[in-house]
């Protein structure tokens, strides 16, 4: 798994575990404070760019009128990984 990947993973497991802890609506700014308290400090613009690369792989929504983020039920990580590298290696 590269770098990029494993950082994808990472900010995706942050997010599924706010989530479970009741927090339906996500701006990057939860999750920067997850992973500080996590012992594992991102910026915020890392952060944010790893929204964008959920929300392409189809994991994430955003709603534009609020600026929040969720979490799209019944996706797997693993499988949109693996879809989206599919897509890539097949055009």
């Amino acid at each position: 798994m590269n770098e990029t990947l494993r950082l994808t993973k990472a900010i995706y497991g942050a997010i599924c575990r706010v989530v479970a802890d009741g927090n339906d609506s996500l701006r990057p700014g939860d999750i920067v404070a997850y992973m500080r308290d996590e012992d594992r400090p991102l910026d915020s613009w890392e952060v944010r760019g790893q929204f964008s690369r959920l929300e392409n792989l189809g994991l994430l929504k955003i709603d534009a009128a609020t600026a929040v983020w969720q979490l799209v039920d019944g996706v797997d990580f693993d499988a949109a990984t693996t879809q989206s590298n599919n897509s890539t290696h097949s055009s």
